[in-house]
């Protein structure tokens, strides 16, 4: 049987660009009517959604821009073994969103990072628990210790 090939439509691309520069205005606006402003020249909880709108319209439109510009569609392969692993790993990352309550963030980041590291390097048991451990030990200083950030420990802590 012979893989299923999509074409992507230009209008279509064109149309996502220009509803992800709306849903971006939309909360630049809402952040700016619901949260607070900052004080003595600190900025509010406002600057960082401020940000990523301001970055996801710039995208949008290099996008929008991108597809103007091209005269032909793209087609894509749905199926391919490549889209198989990014399918694969767009549902472990939704596990572990959904596990992160229940178990904690620790215990399931070193699991998502022991297994992302060892599919992709293919390393060996020790090699993956050491990184695994130093991400997390260095996610720990910067956010619980210097940010003062609390992260759910999770049920073995």
């Amino acid at each position: 049987m012979y893989p299923r090939r999509v074409t992507i439509m230009k209008k279509a691309n064109i149309i996502f660009g220009c509803l992800f520069i709306l849903f971006s205005v939309g909360i630049i606006l809402f952040t700016l009517n619901t949260f607070p402003d900052g004080v003595s020249g600190v900025p509010g909880p406002a600057l960082f959604p401020i940000l990523i709108s301001i970055v996801m319209v710039l995208l949008a439109l290099l996008i929008i821009f991108h597809y103007l510009r091209i005269k032909e569609d793209t087609v894509i392969n749905w199926l391919a073994d490549g889209t198989k692993r990014v399918y694969l790993a767009m549902v472990i990352l939704a596990v572990y969103v959904i596990l992160i309550p229940i178990i904690g963030f620790f215990v399931m980041s070193f699991i998502l990072l022991m297994g992302l590291i060892k599919w992709f390097r293919k390393k060996g048991v020790m090699y993956t628990a050491v990184v695994s451990a130093s991400i997390l030990g260095f996610v720990y200083v910067v956010f619980n210790i210097f940010l003062r950030v609390p992260l759910n420990l999770g049920i073995l802590f």
